[in-house]
């Protein structure tokens, strides 16, 4: 595969053979999410907050806690631990951009600024300005 014009290895890696569901993918939020606001009636709200209240009780919410529960048991460091190490990229770094060796700004020639055209005429810029208040007038030097 070309990644910004190198070639980066990338790992063959198998087609699963099988799907195991993760048990949030049957919270009701899942359906819910997709509908935008503005056309949910009151009445599907609703039916969202019930399915929502019924999986809080459901079993298979207590499932998944209990299977977490067995993991921190079977590995308490672990479970202890996590959260602790940062995160790592998730592709390998292929090249660092060095900064260092591009040109200073200096060096480049210095661009013309175009003449700006005033799109007020004479008499409204004078009453533009004379909405300024006078200590900023005097500082832009337009008294």
């Amino acid at each position: 595969m070309k990644v910004n014009g190198k070639y980066v290895d990338v790992e063959k890696v198998d087609a699963p053979t099988s799907y195991q569901p993760h048990p949030f993918d049957s919270h009701p939020v899942m359906q819910h999410f997709e509908e935008p606001a503005g056309s949910r009636t009151p009445e599907r709200d609703k039916e969202y907050v019930a399915q929502r209240d019924n999986f809080a009780k459901s079993p298979a919410l207590d499932k998944y806690f209990s299977s977490q529960e067995a993991r921190e048991r079977a590995n308490p460091d672990a479970a202890k631990n996590r959260g602790n190490t940062r995160a790592m990229p998730v592709h390998k770094q292929v090249d660092s951009l060095d900064i260092s060796k591009q040109p200073a700004q200096a060096a480049a020639p210095a661009a013309k600024k175009a003449p700006v055209a005033s799109a007020m005429t004479p008499e409204e810029r004078a009453k533009a300005i004379s909405l300024l208040p006078p200590e900023l007038r005097a500082k832009l030097g337009l008294e």
